[in-house]
């Protein structure tokens, strides 16, 4: 009897050790993955607010054209897509937590660079004609 004894406290501690790993392992990685939304979230954040460009300048200079009644989802896709913006997502994002009459598209053909920001592109495509 002291031998079967002595083996089910072995097996309680191997399954409570066992637990206690299992309970480490997923509490690391809720902080893994933790940690990478927080840095996730910082970074679309410093995108949509921060002065991102896609070079340092001089940067390249970029013919972009804005069509009658082209929404500023179309734009932002087409911007990412010619490599004036690092974000479409971030771009579009920004657009929306602007004031609407800020934000009205004006159609036309614009030189933009690819060191400028989304600040300065929004400036040249919303500007008055």
């Amino acid at each position: 009897m002291g031998k079967n004894k002595k083996s089910d406290q072995a097996l309680k501690l191997l399954c409570r050790g066992l637990l206690l790993l299992v309970n480490i392992l997923v509490f690391l990685f809720i902080i893994f993955i933790l940690f990478h939304a927080c840095r996730a979230f910082y970074n679309l954040g410093y995108e949509i607010y921060g002065p991102v460009v896609v070079e340092e300048a001089p940067g390249t200079d970029k013919e972009f054209s804005v069509s009658k009644g082209e929404s500023m989802h179309k734009v932002a896709d087409t911007l990412y897509n010619k490599g004036l913006i690092v974000n479409k997502y971030s771009f579009y994002a920004r657009t929306r937590l602007m004031d609407k009459d800020e934000i009205k598209l004006k159609p036309g053909i614009y030189t933009l660079n690819t060191s400028m920001g989304y600040e300065e592109i929004l400036d040249i495509l919303t500007q008055s004609e």
